[in-house]
């Protein structure tokens, strides 16, 4: 009885079918890096435009100016809250922190979302954490210009000395997107936190006359 010869044809293919059958290890997808992890990562305050014409926006209106979303990005220059204690503070507006083209304002993620050391086994260990005193925690939120002098914008609006206020977010709002900010955030919705980052935050153009008079009746 003749042996069977073994072709090295019928090698390669026991070869292959053996390389098939064995189960590929699972390659590791790598984990995407979160948005507030990115440096220069922003959360944006969006002016909203409650008026369609130029000579509705941009009018004397009680003793003050009625400003565009344009001017007011253009030209507020000083941020004013209160923080969750009461206490009223205030930061500039530096010319990167302007979205003309947007109309809105750029505010580092960091104010919201940052690292902070915990202990863990007893090692020092840094995690992304969201601020209980962030930025998202203030109130009677609103843009100010403070300017001494008169001045004219580019497109010929006459802003008169002192003008105080030009925009606010209602305080409503402001616990609104606070509130779905901490939920998201607690559901570990990144895409969610991302969005509310980029939508949630709107200011209002008013008079300062108009905004004083929200305040005394309790209504900002």
């Amino acid at each position: 009885m003749k042996a069977k010869r073994i072709t090295p044809l019928l090698i390669a293919c026991a070869l292959l079918c053996a390389a098939c059958s064995d189960p590929k290890p699972e390659e590791k997808q790598e984990e995407k890096k979160p948005f507030y992890a990115e440096e220069g990562s922003f959360l944006y305050l969006n002016v909203k435009n409650q008026n369609t014409m130029k000579a509705d926006t941009e009018k004397p209106k009680g003793g003050d100016l009625l400003l565009s979303p344009l001017n007011i990005v253009k030209y507020s220059n000083i941020i004013v809250s209160k923080n969750t204690e009461g206490v009223e503070g205030n930061f500039g507006i530096a010319p990167e922190m302007r979205d003309v083209e947007h109309s809105r304002i750029k505010m580092w993620s960091e104010m919201v979302i940052a690292k902070r050391p915990f202990k863990e086994n007893g090692q020092r260990v840094d995690k992304w954490t969201l601020l209980d005193d962030g930025w998202i925690s203030r109130r009677d939120v609103r843009l100010v210009i403070g300017n001494i002098d008169p001045f004219t914008t580019d497109d010929g609006v006459v802003i008169p000395a002192n003008t105080r206020v030009i925009a606010y977010i209602p305080n409503a709002k402001m616990d609104e997107a606070q509130k779905a900010i901490r939920k998201a955030w607690e559901a570990k919705d990144n895409e969610e936190v991302y969005r509310l980052f980029n939508e949630a935050f709107t200011f209002i153009p008013i008079t300062n006359n108009e905004w004083e008079a929200l305040k005394a009746k309790g209504e900002l």
